[in-house]
């Protein structure tokens, strides 16, 4: 079971449609170079935030998210329990996450702005992306550490991202304009519901052996707008995808600043800024920045990519 689940874990998961266009291509260029910018030229006065800290406000935070309408503690309680979720955890943990470090939250990140803004949305302006990108990989090193401490606040932010991305894929049922994103999302969105209620290891490993089943071919589309049919996108590889993209989101856009002058005691002023709809002429806005990049004597080549997740 664990050696199939290390090829889901690491497989193509990233195809995204068969509805990419140029302005949806020059998004991902744009986001994918500029977190890669913001990580390859540290300012001095780089805000970071310790681990201790990190893992003190990560609960709050998190809890912060509009997508928990009851009771935050009760339903981790509820995921903590299912062993779809775990097992697929320890297995993301060990033979994806950990082997390729912050290079992989790198990727990750810039996805999640790149999805980000085509489900119509983006980080709000005041949200200082350069700091989130370098304080974002140091969380990410501190969560995915072999410490008792980081895999408590790991299992954590691994169960948001799972629950995050099911419920989008829930909400993606009822807002696709398409049959195929409709019946894509509703198969997501089921299987995930039956990785929560696995119990057992034989449940589980069930549901993983169903997990091999490919997603139809238009939804191998990359965001980059080529094509990976050599590795399709299965409903596994996509939720492993989705969960990365996810957790790498959340740590991206985290309030360092806030963060890092927390001393104990109320965090009240600690606010985690949500994403916000796409404002008049950003895909514009994306475009033109992309167009420049690439009109610059030493632009960055768009790929290859070196990570599928």
């Amino acid at each position: 079971t664990v050696k199939k689940l290390k090829t889901f874990a690491s497989g193509s998961g990233l195809s995204h449609s068969a509805s990419l266009d140029a302005a949806a291509v020059a998004i991902g260029y744009e986001n994918y170079h500029h977190v890669r910018h913001c990580l390859a030229h540290r300012p001095q006065d780089a805000v970071s935030v310790d681990s201790k800290t990190l893992f003190a406000l990560l609960p709050w935070l998190l809890n912060q998210s509009p997508i928990y309408s009851g009771d935050f503690s009760a339903l981790h309680t509820e995921l903590t329990a299912s062993r779809g979720i775990e097992i697929l955890r320890q297995v993301q943990l060990e033979h994806v996450l950990r082997p390729n470090g912050t290079a992989l939250f790198e990727e990750a990140a810039s996805d999640h702005l790149h999805f980000l803004v085509l489900s119509g949305f983006e980080v709000p302006a005041d949200v200082d992306l350069a700091c989130g990108a370098l304080a974002g990989a140091a969380a990410w090193s501190a969560l995915l550490a072999s410490t008792p401490e980081g895999e408590l606040a790991f299992g954590l932010l691994y169960q948001h991202a799972f629950f995050a991305l099911m419920v989008g894929y829930m909400r993606g049922t009822q807002d696709a304009s398409d049959a195929l994103g409709r019946q894509t999302g509703h198969a997501l969105a089921g299987y995930m519901q039956d990785l929560r209620g696995a119990r057992s290891d034989t449940a589980a490993e069930e549901l993983f052996a169903r997990g091999a089943q490919e997603l139809p071919r238009e939804m191998n589309r990359r965001w980059d707008g080529s094509e990976d049919y050599e590795q399709p996108s299965t409903l596994l590889s996509r939720i492993c995808a989705g969960i990365t993209l996810e957790a790498a989101g959340v740590l991206l856009t985290l309030p360092y600043q806030e963060m890092s002058a927390w001393s104990g005691g109320s965090a009240d002023r600690v606010i985690w800024r949500m994403p916000v709809p796409l404002q008049p002429g950003a895909r514009e806005r994306f475009v033109a920045a992309a167009d420049a990049r690439r009109a610059r004597p030493d632009a960055p080549p768009p790929g290859p990519r070196r990570f599928t997740y």
